[in-house]
């Protein structure tokens, strides 16, 4: 079997001639969507050769699985091979706006971002994670609105160095089928930018 799961674009298998005379193959049945190569070989004695199947998703449909048998003729015998191979995309997660910050002084800090994410396979879920220069840190559910997700967290302000500095952040996106996508950037917030001490 030659099983190409969910994005490989090839596999292979072995075929060997264990005689000593040179012995002629050849691919037969329906491939289907599957190139296979070669299609007809001749392996000398003691010879090997890779068999291997490949597959062009793009115009298949997220979620599809193609399946299909075929042999190899050699003679009067023939040894059967199952391709398979299935289709799974990550979502796009494309252009980022943010982070972005604002203070309330002496009260409460708060970080967000949005982002358009696209996937063939709705409805999406992302989450905003984020980590403070102080050690402060969260993960929350982005909201869906006009295309766009949003996600922020607020932080109740303790210290001036729970805020002033480097906050890292990430986004990640899931399909319904699982399929995710993350990306991540810093937001710089200085001591003289903002009144949070």
């Amino acid at each position: 079997m030659i099983d190409l799961g969910d994005s490989s674009p090839s596999g292979s298998i072995t075929i060997s001639n264990v005689g000593d005379l040179p012995v002629m193959f050849s691919v037969t049945g329906s491939l289907g969507r599957f190139v296979v190569t070669p299609s007809t070989a001749t392996l000398q004695g003691g010879a090997s050769t890779q068999l291997t199947a490949s597959i062009d998703r793009s115009s298949l449909a997220e979620g599809d699985t193609q399946t299909t048998q075929i042999s190899i003729q050699s003679g009067a015998q023939a040894f059967p091979v199952a391709l398979s191979a299935g289709v799974e995309r990550p979502p796009t997660i494309g252009p980022v706006n943010g982070a972005y910050s604002q203070c309330v002084p002496n009260q409460q800090f708060t970080i967000g971002a949005d982002v358009a994410p696209t996937d063939e396979s709705t409805p999406l879920s992302a989450t905003f994670s984020v980590t403070g220069p102080g050690g402060l840190s969260a993960t929350d559910q982005m909201s869906p609105d006009g295309g766009r997700y949003f996600g922020a967290t607020s932080f109740a302000i303790v210290s001036s160095a729970d805020v002033h500095g480097t906050w890292q952040w990430s986004i990640t996106v899931t399909d319904q089928r699982g399929n995710s996508s993350s990306t991540s950037g810093t937001h710089a917030v200085p001591g003289a930018s903002v009144n949070c001490t």
